[in-house]
Formats: structure tokens, sequence, C-alpha cells
């Protein structure tokens, strides 16, 4: 539990940095660079749709944490909440109060959610391999596909046309023994071809120190079996005859293994266990851009393998407790076309196919899984812009899985309008529908699948106010909207009279609440400040739940969602030197439906600081720069997920030299 001391130094500590006060998203049509700090106006957001809540993270985001993984990349600047038990174990992430299979996330336009989970495991994505990362909050997902319940992430790499060839170096090292070091090599081969290749290692022994809550006595003890070691290559081909034409093709392999640590009720056991994580992901990709017309086709594969084994030592020596291996695999094929009718008008179509499979295998309890499924979407969108400072969208998105008998149509209607003619205020406003298919395992898992599950549907709607300005050097931009997600059907796994737990549709959930965010920048002296703060409140809970839970958990939190979450990140600019301090909260979390703290315990509100300084500079006809950092800047005692300890204080330094 959070002493009172703690939460008084993090409170003043977020007062210092509010006077700088912005907000974790950037205009959809923003992109900040860091060396200048200069806004400067560029493309959409890919699949955005005007009166939709879309943003695009900022270089600084991706630079300063190029030698971390993905969710803490995400926790530290955005109002996602990221659900991890360790460093280095799996990460997920949560929109909206939405369960971790209702984000969606897309890798240069293929799918990575995975036909067994139905989640991506944020923590096997290195920030490295990424060079841009936009957000698609509730119904705004839905241009890139469906089942994005509370949103959809969407990553891609792009090639540096700009540069005849390339050579980046990266090196980390950090607290509990933890290296990182990666490799960027680019060449322009000839006139519009170019290879750019990625490697790179990240391994840790996380043997970190933390306060066991399970114990009476609150004793300290080290983490044990949670080392990790993460390697993987990245191979981009770029080729561009003309400016209109690109073809592209990407390849990404992944070995990650790690051991998964005890839970602070299990520390008496003795006991061994190990996941091995084996990825690759493929794509290849022909886009043409013209100037009332552009199209895309893009084919892809996915694929991975998980080993895990879990032995518990007996009287009588080592029992294997545990041996599961599962292969999934995905084909998809995409296309898509848009077209500009008038000056006030165009037409955006797409169309999907995806394969996906599993192969999985129990060998201690013989459970087996061979399954497959193919799904058929199309997506239709008009926009319209029947007067100067009024957009309309008006979306349609029809799903097909034949072989189940399942078809769904998702209608949706988006609209924007400026309400001042010579300012940037918005007002935004949408409803549609979206829906979630069960995954594989929820269907046909044995024991426990259900295959008469029901599809969780979703009747979404939302609305905003926008504004933005610019006074020379100085910006700002301020936003803040309201949500409304009636889901019915949501799916559980819930526990049986006959021993095992059964996947069941709950009659209805709620997820509601309201979305606050700011940028500001601006000069002062020799000096350039710039923060941003987000902040969502997110009540999200059972309305009618029938006999399938207990009627106290109606209008309680669902669990493991935080009511409130805050990230506020500042930084202070001078010539080549930057110091940058993120925050990041999250309110109180239950664990159970009931919200019964007599039941189990609940999680209690953390506050979480981080303080990176860097200097950059140029020597030997290279470019270099510096970055120091502090994580859990206060020593804070605190956990993700119930009897999993999180680290205190640590330190990383990262050296970067292009050449």
């Amino acid at each position: 539990m959070l002493g009172s001391s703690i939460r008084i130094k993090s409170a003043l500590l977020l007062l210092l940095v509010l006077p700088f006060a912005g907000m974790a998203q950037v205009s959809l049509n923003d992109t900040i660079q860091l060396e200048n700090v200069i806004i400067r106006r560029t493309a959409q957001v890919r699949g955005n749709v005007s009166g939709l809540k879309a943003m695009r993270l900022d270089s600084l985001a991706l630079v300063s944490k190029t030698s971390q993984s993905f969710a803490e990349m995400l926790q530290e600047n955005t109002p996602i909440f990221i659900k991890t038990a360790s460093r280095g174990s799996v990460a997920t992430a949560s929109f909206r109060g939405t369960a971790a299979s209702h984000t969606q996330v897309f890798w240069n336009g293929l799918l990575l959610n995975s036909p067994l989970t139905g989640q991506v495991d944020f923590s096997i994505i290195p920030v490295f391999i990424v060079d841009d990362v936009s957000l698609h909050f509730g119904q705004a997902s839905l241009a890139l596909g469906s089942g994005g319940l509370g949103g959809a992430v969407n990553m891609s790499s792009r090639p540096e046309w700009d540069k005849k060839r390339s050579l980046s170096l990266y090196q980390s090292v950090g607290s509990f023994g933890t290296y990182t070091t990666a490799i960027s090599a680019g060449y322009q081969v000839a006139k519009g071809l170019m290879l750019r290749t990625r490697v790179y290692n990240d391994m840790a022994e996380n043997d970190y120190t933390y306060k066991n809550i399970a114990s009476l006595e609150d004793t300290l003890v080290t983490q044990r079996n949670a080392d990790y070691t993460k390697r993987g290559i990245f191979q981009e081909l770029y080729y561009r005859p003309n400016g209109s034409h690109t073809l592209s093709a990407k390849f990404w392999y992944q070995n990650f293994d790690r051991g998964i640590p005890k839970l602070m009720l299990t520390m008496s056991q003795v006991e061994q266990s190990r996941q091995n994580d084996i990825n690759l992901n493929g794509v290849v990709e022909w886009s043409y851009f013209g100037s009332g017309l552009t199209s895309r086709v893009t084919a892809g594969y996915s694929h991975q393998s998980i080993d895990y084994f879990l032995n518990k030592q007996g009287e009588e020596g080592w029992n294997q407790i545990v041996d599961a291996y599962s292969q999934t695999y995905m084909y998809s094929l995409n296309g898509e076309v848009g077209v500009k009718v008038k000056r006030w008008a165009s037409i955006n179509f797409a169309a999907n196919v995806l394969y996906s499979g599993i192969n999985s295998k129990e060998l201690i309890l013989q459970n087996w899984l061979d399954i497959n499924r193919t799904q058929y979407s199309s997506y239709l969108n008009f926009t319209l812009t029947p007067v100067e400072r009024l957009s309309v969208n008006v979306t349609s998105r029809f799903d097909a899985i034949p072989s189940e008998g399942s078809y769904t149509l998702l209608p949706s209607v988006a609209a924007q309008y400026r309400l001042l003619s010579h300012q940037n205020l918005h007002i935004n406003a949408s409803v549609g529908r979206n829906h979630h298919e069960p995954k594989l395992t929820d269907k046909y898992w044995l024991p426990g699948g259900n295959p008469d599950l029901k599809p969780e549907d979703g009747l979404m709607m939302e609305g905003g106010v926008e504004y933005e300005k610019s006074m020379g050097e100085t910006f700002l931009k301020i936003g803040v909207n309201a949500f409304r997600s009636d889901i019915q059907d949501w799916i559980m796994w819930l526990p049986h009279l006959k021993g095992y737990w059964v996947a069941q549709n709950v009659d209805r959930v709620i997820s509601k609440g309201l979305e606050t965010n700011a940028l500001i920048s601006f000069p002062l002296g020799a000096f350039t400040l710039k923060t941003k703060l987000a902040y969502s409140y997110t009540p999200t809970g059972f309305v009618e739940v029938g006999r399938l839970i207990s009627q106290e958990s109606v209008g309680k939190q669902l669990p493991f969602i935080p009511k409130h979450s805050t990230s506020v990140v500042s930084m202070v600019k001078y010539k080549s030197f930057y110091f940058m301090h993120n925050f990041t909260h999250y309110s109180r979390r239950y664990t159970t439906a009931s919200n019964n703290p007599d039941v189990s315990r609940p999680l209690a509100v953390y506050f979480m600081n981080s303080l990176s300084a860097g200097y950059q500079f140029t020597a030997f006809k290279s470019n270099f720069s510096i970055q120091a950092k502090v994580d859990n800047l206060l020593n804070e005692s605190y956990v993700s997920v119930l009897w999993s300890g999180m680290p205190g204080r640590n330190y990383m330094l990262t050296v970067k030299v292009e050449i």
C-alpha cells in the first residue's frame, strides 16, 4: 500500500510540472521534431475520419524511448492503461475501460492480435523498429478493422529517401543487469531503391528488490527467474520508380525468451517456469498516390509460436505441471481505393480477407486444439463537405464468417464543424456500431469453449470540442471528449460447477467517460518549454448480468480497470540540452467484479515519475546523443497485477551515434 508521504511527494512533484501543462496527444496533422521543437503540417493519420478521435505520437515519444519496450512508451505518453506483472512480462493495453482483446493492433497494415488469446503482448514490440504510431479511439478504429471496441494502435515504418546511406548505433546500460544494443543501417542501392536493416539485442537479469505485500511484515524480497533476452532483425526493401508508385517488403523476426517469476503468495515454493516466443511477420505492399486517386494492396503473413513449461519440486524431485506449445498463423490480403469525386466529396473503399488458425497442445492434461477461420470484411466511407466549415463521414463495414454463420453490418456517422470561420475551434460528434468476434479459443477450447457464444456488439457514441492556436513559435491545443459504449454479450471466462472455467456472454456492459487533453509549446528566452497532458475518467461496469454473475457486481467498476488515469510529459530544451519529466497516475483498481475488498485485495493508487536528461552534439562527422534516465523517481512500492512486485528506483544510460 502507498504511504501518505509518497502520495504527498508525488502530488508536489505533479504541481511543479503542471505549469507547463500539455497533453499526451499531438494534432492529427502535426509532427513534433525534437531537434527544433517546431510544428509542421503533414499528412493525416492513416485511417483518420473527421469527427472521431485519433492521434499521432510525436517523435519525442519515440526517440526518447528507443531502448524501451512499446508497453513502457505507451504507459508514459498516453492515457491507455497498461497491465503487466513485471518488466519483460506480458503487457496488455486497455482503451476506454474495455478488455485487452478489444484493442486491435496493426503493424504496417498487418493485424497482430493473436488468434489464441485475442490480445497483443506489447512487451515483445521494441520501439526501435517503429517510425510512426497512431492511436484510434473507439469508433475511429473501424477505419482499420472491426473488433476495436476500445480502440486500435497502428504502427508503421517508413523509408528515409533523403539519405543516401545511414548508420545508427544504440547502446543502453541500466539497472538490474539491463543491456540493449541496436543497429540500423540503410543504403540507397540505386535511384528509387532502398534497403534498410535493423538488428537488436535486449537483455536483463531483472533481479530487483520489492516489498512483498503478501507478507504480514511487508518484507523485502529479490525478484527471481524474471530474466529475459529479446533478439530480432527487421529487414525493409523499398522501390519507388517514380513519385506515384511505391513497392515495399518488410520482414520482422524475433526470439523472446523469458523467465516467469513467482507470485508473492508462492515465494515458499520451489519451481521453474519459462516461456519462449518466436515471431515472424512479413508484409508486401504496393501503393499509388495520384492527384485524385489513391490505392494500396497489402499481403501479409504472421506466425507466432509459444513454448511454455512449469515445473515444481516435490519430495521425489521435479514434477512437470504444465508443458504447453502453441502455433498461430494468419494470412491476410487487403485492398484500398480512395477517389476524390468532387472538391467537396470523396469515396474510400477497402476489402480484406483474413485466414487464421491455431495448433495448440498441452501434454500434461492432454488438451488439444487445431482449428482455423476465414473472415471477410469490406469498408465503405463517404466524406462530404457540403459547406466550408462542415465535414460529414458516412461509413459502413461488413464482416462475414460463413463457416460460423456470422454476418454483421456496422454503420457509422461522424461529423466535424468549425464554429468560427477564422479560428480552429471544432465540435465533433459520432454514433455507430462495432462488434468483436469471439476468439477461436473462446468457442472451441476443450474444456470450456462455448460454440454458442455470440459476438460482442457495441453501440458507440461520442462528442467533443477541440481548439488549437498558433501564435508565432507558441502552439496551444486543448480538447475535451465524452464517450459512451453500450456493449451487449460481453465475453468472460467464468467458473463452472464441473470444476473448470467456461466462456460465457454477460448481458450488458457500459463503458463511458470523459477525456481531456492539452498541449502547449512556447519559447522562454533561450529555452523552449513543452508539455502534454492527458486525463481520462472511465467508469465502466456491468449493467445486466443475468444469473452468471452476482447481482452485487451491477454498477461496479470492471476488474483491473482504473477509473482515473493521467499522463503528463514536460520538457525543457536549451540549445543542445533537454530535460524531460514523465508523470503517470492510475486510480485504485479492483480484482473482483463485486469490488468487495473482503473477497480479494484491491490494487492501490499509484503515481509514477521518471526524469531524463539528454545532450546532442556533433563530432568526427557524426551526430551523438546521450540520455540519462531515472525511472520510478520517488521509489514507489506498487503493483500493476495482484501479487506481482514492480521495480523501485532504477537508472538507464543510452548513447546513440549516427554516422
